[in-house]
């Protein structure tokens, strides 16, 4: 019974570990992004451009917000930086930007992140409809001596009519999105291995104690039919 219970237990630790590995896969999925040189080489000291809020949101007012920041591993005042925006690929518009200093310096791929290059895009008077914004980016790093450029495109939705759609729209965004669906089966695996593991132990548990509350008995009896002549 407790090499069954030692197989059991090893068939259980396996199922929680493999979907450990899979919760950390699926949390680690994210597409490599970087400035790049007119030769196509990519850019380790500029991230790539992160707008806030992103992708696929419905909005219930026709003024919009978007902020953009970019992190730099060397001093940002010595990059000299142009950022204009494009609202459905029409004329490029230039966004003011500034440069702030990170008083903790945060750790980023191995390299240490002093500086954030940050602007805003304000949006007023949008009429209903889709829209695609991107933010265009050109730096010339005079330490490197190297011009790179970046883009980013967020879409977006304006609907005055809509209610509740933000909410319908990102819960529909979430379920359809395939990490969710992986760490949803990870996490039932590690549930049901449990279960499985813990099962066995209260079966393996019960038996031992059933044998043990019949040995007792049958010794007795042993006992008995000596003294009876």
């Amino acid at each position: 019974m407790n090499s069954i219970a030692k197989i059991s237990h090893k068939n259980s630790l396996a199922i929680s570990f493999l979907a450990i590995i899979l919760l950390l896969l699926t949390s680690s999925i994210q597409p490599i992004q970087a400035p790049y040189t007119a030769e196509g080489e990519k850019i380790s000291s500029i991230s790539s451009i992160q707008i806030n809020p992103p992708s696929n949101i419905t909005y219930t007012t026709n003024k919009v917000r978007f902020d953009f920041t970019v992190e730099s591993t060397i001093d940002a005042r010595t990059i000299k930086n142009t950022f204009t925006y494009s609202l459905n690929n029409k004329d490029n518009i230039t966004i003011p930007s500034k440069i702030e200093n990170i008083a903790h310096p945060k750790e980023a791929n191995g390299n240490k992140i002093i500086d954030l290059i940050t602007g805003t895009v304000n949006l007023k008077n949008l009429q209903q409809g889709e829209y695609s914004l991107t933010i265009f980016a050109t730096y010339i790093i005079e330490q490197e001596q190297t011009i790179s450029f970046d883009n980013k495109t967020v879409y977006f939705t304006i609907d005055t009519n809509a209610t509740n759609y933000n909410e319908e729209n990102y819960i529909q965004k979430t379920l359809t999105n395939p990490i969710y669906t992986l760490t949803i089966i990870a996490t039932t695996i590690t549930v049901i291995g449990t279960l499985y593991l813990w099962r066995k132990t209260k079966q393996t548990q019960h038996k031992t104690t059933h044998y043990k509350s019949i040995a007792p008995q049958t010794n007795l009896n042993t006992q008995q039919s000596y003294i009876t002549f």
